[in-house]
């Protein structure tokens, strides 16, 4: 029974060369025997074991058809492309932040207290917001393309980030505004934004659960950036924290490009990585550098809300995935 279900796999790698098929099936095979080996210490027979096994790897052919996906010509451009918006974005908020001090006067541990004249202050902020304006400009082009492409294996983190950097961009231009058009008007912009990201990474989800977590992961990535970037914003001034959006931003870079160009094997703990990695990260700026802030205005409720946020975009991407597998075998 395995071997038939591992032929399946084989011949949905299609294109792929006799090496890199062999090396994946290897994978798989290996995966379900040390599944079935777990499954058969709780007492199960070997033949049950297997198909259990079998069973919670998912549909062979779909399973054969998201590995093509993510192995079928995958080259060091596409994993490059794949890992460029966190590490854009990163570099873009970092850049600035080290124009609004010296080093020499950076604070560890405590806020950075900025004396500047108002010449270097307005060249400083022009720098800034020159440098992440054309960061979103690229990061929204590249969304656009990746869609315009039909999803490319280097779109799938860029779509989500786009729309991220939209909902972003649209609370700093309110930032200092009641509204930005009206009450009504922008609570439907935001929900408008909001389906178009459920869309996105819906979009992605439905060719694979692992597709659907990397997209989810990166978009993530982009929520945990700005978030670590708040801390350099009045009145709490800690620019030693804000600063770490520059090495967040490759560290995650290099998480995805792991994930695209590694092997099979090492996409679901990357995966894991990655999302405890995020989420621990907001968590840590949340209740070690805004908590006192918030309880004095307030909003205790916004580490949750966050964290909640972040969950479900982990987690958004893999569930339509796992759907997708259970309904394509019916219509089928």
């Amino acid at each position: 029974m395995s071997r038939s279900y591992l032929t399946t796999i084989e011949a949905a790698l299609g294109q792929l060369d006799e090496a890199r098929r062999r090396e994946i099936v290897a994978e798989i095979s290996g995966h379900l025997e040390d599944k079935a080996r777990w499954l058969m210490l709780r007492g199960l027979s070997k033949e049950a074991s297997m198909e259990q096994a079998m069973e919670a790897l998912g549909d062979p052919a779909e399973v054969g058809r998201e590995l093509k996906q993510v192995h079928g010509g995958v080259t060091r451009r596409d994993a490059l492309l794949a890992a460029l918006p966190p590490v854009l974005l990163g570099l873009s908020i970092a850049i600035p932040l080290l124009l609004r001090a010296p080093l020499s006067r950076l604070v560890v541990g405590g806020p950075t207290p900025v004396h500047y004249s108002p010449g270097i202050i307005t060249g400083g902020m022009a720098v800034g917001i020159g440098a992440m304006a054309l960061a979103a400009l690229i990061l929204v082009i590249g969304g656009v393309v990746a869609v315009a492409r039909r999803l490319p294996l280097w779109g799938t983190t860029w779509v989500g980030t786009t729309v991220m950097v939209i909902v972003f961009a649209l609370m700093v231009a309110a930032d200092d505004l009641p509204y930005l058009v009206s009450p009504v008007i922008d609570v439907l912009i935001m929900m408008a934004l909001l389906l178009l990201l459920g869309a996105a990474l819906g979009a992605v989800g439905w060719r694979g659960p692992s597709l659907g977590g990397l997209a989810g992961l990166s978009t993530t990535m982009i929520l945990s950036l700005v978030v670590v970037s708040w801390a350099s914003n009045p009145p709490i001034n800690r620019l030693d924290v804000g600063l770490l959006v520059g090495p967040l931003g490759l560290l995650y870079g290099g998480l995805i490009y792991g994930f695209v160009a590694g092997p099979p094997a090492r996409r679901a703990a990357l995966l894991a990585v990655g999302g405890l990695l995020c989420l621990g990260t907001m968590w840590g700026v949340e209740y070690g550098v805004f908590w006192q802030w918030r309880v004095s205005h307030g909003q205790t409720g916004q580490p949750l809300i966050l964290l909640a946020v972040g969950v479900a975009l982990l987690a958004f991407g893999p569930a339509v995935g796992l759907v997708a597998q259970r309904l394509r075998p019916r219509a089928a």
